[in-house]
């Protein structure tokens, strides 16, 4: 299993040629109108920390997180304390690492 900080959802659609627009407007529809429900929020939020903290017990997962933290300091891609209180994302108005 990745780790849920290297995790990075992904859809591609095959489609015929001419079911293109469709496919084009169901994910665009999917990209830019989603809806999310808050409880659902939590709940998925408290499986990644779940998932995160399985990640930190396991050594052969824990190195890639500390080799990524000394190569690449300071990067918001990099693994952070994911328990860490959330702030507002000032570009997007969603929420980021408060020591980022």
């Amino acid at each position: 299993m990745p780790s849920p900080a290297k995790s990075t959802p992904a859809t591609t659609p095959k489609v015929l040629r001419e079911d293109l627009p469709l496919a084009l407007d169901v994910l665009s529809d999917l990209f830019l109108h989603s809806t999310f429900v808050e409880d659902e929020i939590e709940r998925e939020r408290g499986v990644i920390l779940s998932e995160i903290s399985e990640s930190e017990d396991t050594p052969d997962d824990h190195i890639h997180v500390v080799f990524d933290r000394a190569f690449w300091p300071g990067q918001p891609a990099v693994a952070t304390d994911h328990r860490q209180p959330r702030r507002p994302c000032p570009a997007c108005g969603g929420s980021t690492s408060s020591s980022s």
